[in-house]
C-alpha cells in the first residue's frame, strides 16, 4: 500500500513540474490575443487538498482483498481529479487559458499622480526602443520624435498647474491631446509591433483618459464663454465638411493599404462625433476629439513624407483643414479653469482604468531612473535617439502594410465613459471676492460756488503757509491772535472784509470755503480794501501795504 502511495506522489510531482515547464514556456513567448489567468496553471493547492482526503479514505477502509480494490479505486479517482487540475484546457490553436471577465482595478488618483504616470509611460516607450534588439528603422525615429514632443507638453502642462495660470492651463490641455493624438497615429501608420511600445501606448492613453475626464470634461454650470448655439451650428457644419473630405480620400487611397487602413480610423472617429447632436453637453468632448483627431493626422502627414510621399501633400492639407477646431477651444477653455479652488487639482478621485504598466523588470528599472529625474530629460534623452534614426534611409519593408499596429484605445471615447463614472465631477471654484474699496477721504458735497483756479484750488485744499516771521500777530476781540492770511490771487471771489475782524481759524474748514480777512489799518481802525494789481501767474501772493 505504502509502495503505490509513494509510486502515486512521484508521479503527481513530476507531472506537475512538466505542467510548470510548459507554462513558463509558453509565458516567455506570449500571444496578443493571450488572456491569462490562474485556472490554466498548476494548481498545488488542489493537489495538496484532494491528496490527504485520499490517504482519510484509505485509512478508514478494512484490510480485506475487497477493501484492497477499493482503495486502489479511491486513489485512482483523486489522483485523476488532482490531474484534472494541473492540465490546461487544449483548444484549437493552442493553449487556452479560461478568461474570467473581471472589473478593472479601481484607483484614487488626482492630477500630480496622473501625470507621473504618463511621465513613466512615455519612458517605457523611450527604453523599449533602447533596450530592443532588433535593427532599428527610420519609423523609430519618428515614433521618438512624436514621445520626445509629448514630453516637452507635459512639462509646460505640469509647469501651468503649478503656477495656477488658467490660460496657459488650457493652451496645454489642448497641445498635450493634440501630442498623444500624433503619437498614437505615428504608432498606427508605422504598423508598430513591439510589446513594451504597446504597454507604454496603453499605459499613456489610459492616464490621459483619466486626466480629461477630470479636468476637461466636467461640465460646468457657469462657463466664463459660454458656447451660443450659433458657434454649436457652425461647428456641426465644420465638422460634416471635414467628414466629406475624408470620405473623398478613401477613394483615392484604396490602392495603398496603409493609407487607406488610417484614413479610414479619421473617417470613422468624424463620423462617430457628427452623428450625435453637438450640444451644450457634448461640446467639450467634441473639442476634445477634434483636438485628437488633429494630432493623429500630424502624425500621419509625418509618416507619410518619409514612407508615402505621394501622399504627405494631402495629409498637411487634412491638418490645415483640421485645425479650425482650435479657436473654439479657445474661446471655450480660456475660461474654464478661472477660479477653481486650491485643492482642485490635487482632490483624489476614482479612476475605473488599468493605469500600472505591466513590463518586464529589467524595462522597468530603467524607466524608474527617467521617472525619478525631470520629464525634460526624458524628452532631450528621445530627441537624441530620434535624431540618430532619422539618418537612417525608410525603406518599404520597415512597415509591415499587412498587419496592423496592436490596437489601443481611444482615449477620447476612454474619457467620455469615465466622466459618468466619477461621483464627485464638479468644478470647485472659490468664491468671488469683493474688490477692494479706493482709500478717498470723506468729504461731504461743497455748495455750489464759482469756478477756481487750479492753484487757488490747490491753496484751499493744502493748509496756510506760516508766515508769522513776516507779520506780527493781530489781537482779536477774545484776546486771542490771528496769523495775517494770504490774499487771494482772483480778486473776484474775495468777499467784503467784516465791520469787525474776528478770529481766523487756523486749520480751514472741509464744507466751506474759507473767508479770510484784511487786519484793520492802526492809525484810524477802519477796514481798507485796497487792492494790489497781482499777477495770476505768481504763485506767491502778496501782502497788504501797512
Amino acid at each position: 500500500m505504502f509502495i503505490v502511495l509513494a509510486a502515486g506522489c512521484s508521479w503527481a510531482d513530476n507531472y506537475s513540474r512538466a505542467c510548470a515547464d510548459r507554462a513558463a514556456r509558453r509565458a516567455q513567448a506570449p500571444s496578443p490575443l493571450e488572456t491569462r489567468t490562474s485556472l490554466g496553471r498548476p494548481s498545488l493547492h488542489a493537489f495538496s487538498t484532494l491528496f490527504p482526503w485520499g490517504l482519510y479514505r484509505l485509512a478508514k477502509q478494512e484490510g480485506s482483498k475487497e477493501s484492497s480494490m477499493k482503495n486502489m479505486t479511491v486513489l485512482s479517482r483523486v489522483l485523476t481529479l488532482s490531474a484534472c487540475l494541473l492540465v490546461p484546457v487544449q483548444m484549437p490553436g493552442g493553449f487556452l487559458n479560461i478568461a474570467v471577465a473581471q472589473a478593472a482595478p479601481s484607483a484614487r488618483v488626482n492630477s500630480k499622480s496622473l501625470l507621473k504616470g504618463m511621465h513613466k509611460s512615455l519612458a517605457t516607450i523611450v527604453v523599449a526602443y533602447q533596450v530592443s534588439s532588433t535593427k532599428h528603422t527610420r519609423a523609430d525615429g519618428l515614433m521618438l520624435d512624436a514621445a520626445r514632443e509629448t514630453a516637452n507638453e507635459l512639462a509646460s502642462l505640469r509647469t501651468a498647474i503649478a503656477a495656477k495660470n488658467s490660460s496657459q492651463t488650457s493652451t496645454s490641455v489642448r497641445k498635450v491631446s493634440q501630442a498623444i493624438g500624433r503619437l498614437q497615429g505615428t504608432y498606427r501608420m508605422t504598423s508598430n509591433r513591439n510589446p513594451t511600445v504597446a504597454e507604454g501606448m496603453r499605459a499613456l492613453s489610459a492616464n490621459w483618459a483619466a486626466f480629461t475626464a477630470r479636468y476637461a470634461l466636467v461640465p460646468t454650470s457657469n462657463p466664463s464663454r459660454p458656447a451660443t448655439q450659433a458657434q454649436l451650428d457652425e461647428l456641426k457644419q465644420r465638422i460634416s465638411t471635414l467628414e466629406r473630405q475624408l470620405g473623398e480620400r478613401r477613394a483615392q487611397a484604396a490602392s495603398n493599404p496603409v493609407v487607406l487602413r488610417e484614413t479610414e480610423y479619421v473617417y470613422v472617429e468624424l463620423e462617430r462625433i457628427s452623428q450625435r447632436t453637438i450640444t451644450i453637453e457634448t461640446y467639450q468632448s467634441t473639442l476634445l476629439s477634434l483636438s485628437f483627431i488633429s494630432g493623429s493626422l500630424t502624425g500621419y502627414a509625418a509618416v507619410s513624407a518619409v514612407y508615402y510621399p505621394a501622399y504627405h501633400a494631402d495629409w498637411v492639407r487634412e491638418v490645415e483643414a483640421a485645425s479650425f477646431y482650435e479657436g473654439y477651444w479657445d474661446g471655450y477653455y480660456q475660461g474654464y479653469y478661472d477660479g477653481l479652488s486650491d485643492a482642485y487639482f490635487d482632490t483624489p478621485f476614482t479612476a475605473s482604468e488599468t493605469l500600472e504598466l505591466t513590463i518586464d523588470q529589467s524595462v522597468n528599472q530603467q524607466v524608474d531612473v527617467y521617472v525619478t529625474q525631470d520629464i525634460t530629460v526624458l524628452a532631450e534623452q528621445a530627441d537624441a535617439f530620434a535624431s540618430t534614426y532619422s539618418e537612417l534611409p525608410g525603406r518599404a519593408d520597415d512597415i509591415a502594410s499587412e498587419e496592423a499596429a496592436i490596437p489601443i484605445d481611444n482615449p477620447v471615447a476612454t474619457a467620455e465613459r469615465m466622466v459618468d463614472e466619477i461621483p464627485e465631477a464638479t468644478i470647485e471654484r472659490e468664491a468671488p471676492q469683493p474688490a477692494p474699496e479706493a482709500d478717498q477721504p470723506d468729504i461731504e458735497p461743497e455748495p455750489d460756488l464759482p469756478s477756481r483756479d487750479p492753484d487757488t484750488e490747490r491753496d484751499r485744499i493744502s493748509p496756510p503757509e506760516d508766515r508769522s516771521s513776516d507779520v506780527p500777530d493781530q489781537p482779536g476781540p477774545d484776546g486771542s491772535r490771528d496769523r495775517e492770511l494770504p490774499a487771494f490771487i482772483n480778486d473776484d471771489e474775495r468777499p467784503e472784509p467784516p465791520l469787525n475782524p474776528a478770529a481766523v481759524d487756523e486749520e480751514p474748514s472741509s464744507q466751506h470755503e474759507v473767508e479770510r480777512e484784511r487786519p484793520a489799518e492802526p492809525n484810524d481802525g477802519a477796514a481798507t480794501d485796497e487792492r494790489q494789481d497781482e499777477d495770476p501767474a505768481l504763485d506767491e501772493p502778496r501782502m497788504p501795504r501797512r
